[in-house]
């Protein structure tokens, strides 16, 4: 069991670099840019050690969200919340990456609520089908990782009441909302939102 979670990390693990060289094209980078986005991200240490090593599932969403990207970068934004939708379903993190990335380019609060929804129906799917039914054993360990997840993200504190990760997020998706750019212009999407996204990896 533990050889085969190997094996697929990996062809999963590859197949994100190669995704990562996509993003890196479409956005207007040249392709000696894209293919070294694709080595840095195949030769990290510790993302090798993260997912291929530990065998880890996060591997799944991460492809997840990097097949949503392109449709993000290219102004689809109902298809960017669904393939999204499948990655929040499996983890928090997505669904943190998700919100200020919408409203980095949708200021429109009703375009927020349909795409915010469409986001969350996966989650609100398996949780009226499996939260206290048949198969709830069968993703218990899923819901583990997304409470301790939530626990992790929760615990660092600035005096005895301001978090300090929802204080730094905050701070993310209001500059995001109040942000005005350009969507067409690609590369500069991809540039802010990468930032966006690093600075609540951090975090």
């Amino acid at each position: 069991g533990r050889t085969w979670m190997t094996i697929i990390a990996a062809v999963f693990f590859y197949y994100c670099g190669k995704q990562l060289e996509k993003i890196s094209l479409l956005c207007g980078h040249d392709k000696e840019t894209a293919r070294y986005s694709k080595i840095i991200f195949l030769f990290s240490p510790l993302i090798i050690y993260c997912t291929i090593a530990g065998g880890q599932i996060d591997i799944i969403y991460i492809l997840m969200v990097l097949l949503a990207l392109p449709f993000y970068y290219k102004g689809k934004i109902r298809t960017f919340s669904v393939i999204m939708s499948f990655a929040i379903a499996f983890k928090l993190l997505p669904l943190l990456i998700f919100i200020p990335l919408l409203l980095l380019v949708e200021k429109r609060i009703k375009e927020i609520m349909i795409n915010g929804g469409i986001a969350l129906s996966v989650t609100a799917v398996t949780k009226v089908l499996f939260e206290r039914g048949y198969g709830s054993s069968a993703v218990s360990d899923i819901m583990y990782l997304r409470h301790s997840f939530m626990d992790l993200i929760l615990y660092s504190n600035i005096g005895n009441t301001i978090n300090l990760f929802l204080l730094i997020y905050v701070a993310v998706v209001l500059w995001a909302y109040r942000k005005k750019i350009d969507a067409d212009d690609r590369k500069n999407l991809l540039t802010t939102s990468m930032k966006m996204i690093f600075i609540i990896y951090i975090a």
